[in-house]
């Protein structure tokens, strides 16, 4: 399947900012790499908006990007929509982080991910499903209060639903809600 998203693979020096996704429905299958904004890439992402609403029936969906895999920055970066998936990765802000350094800073994730277990890689978190190693992760100044609904067979967790050993991670000033999901991250590695 194919990325879908208002930007695809974009590069690392790219600046998308002050972008509001109101009111929009995705209905799509098959794809690997569903997102409002970014699909595949890296760059800086800066007050940044959805409240769309994803039925996907496909591996990887981001409220606000999927399959991050070179240097980003997400910024005021907010997502309120709902994120409905059968299977692979699901991400409140990013669906996947694989290498390089993301920093974000003053993100929100308010919605909702509804994950649904079909194969081993089932992964879903309040800001990120997924970091694989290669990468860093700095997030400070943010908070997970959205609803994750997930199988019990999901790796899920109100900041990240599985991070690799070989991560490395620095939170500050970070929160997330007690409703959000009664672990913080589902199967932790890496260094926090």
């Amino acid at each position: 399947g194919s990325k879908m998203a208002l930007f695809i693979e974009t590069d690392a020096s790219c600046s998308i900012k002050n972008v509001k996704l109101v009111n929009s429905y995705f209905e799509t299958s098959g794809g690997r790499g569903v997102a409002s904004f970014v699909s595949g890439g890296g760059g800086k992402l800066t007050k940044l908006y959805s409240d769309a609403i994803f039925s996907h029936k496909g591996e990887y969906c981001g409220g606000i990007a999927s399959k991050i895999t070179k240097q980003a920055t997400f910024d005021q970066c907010w997502f309120d929509g709902k994120i409905d998936l059968t299977e692979g990765y699901a991400g409140g802000i990013v669906d996947l982080v694989s290498g390089g350094r993301v920093a974000m800073n003053h993100c929100l994730f308010s919605g909702e991910i509804d994950q649904k277990y079909s194969f081993s890689r089932a992964r879903a978190g309040g800001i990120a499903g997924c970091v694989m190693r290669p990468s860093t992760v700095i997030i400070s100044d943010s908070l997970a209060c959205g609803k994750l609904s997930v199988d019990t067979k999901v790796d899920a967790g109100s900041l990240f639903g599985i991070s690799d050993s070989g991560t490395n991670f620095t939170i500050t000033n970070s929160y997330v809600s007690r409703g959000t999901y009664d672990l913080l991250v589902g199967a932790q590695g890496g260094n926090y």
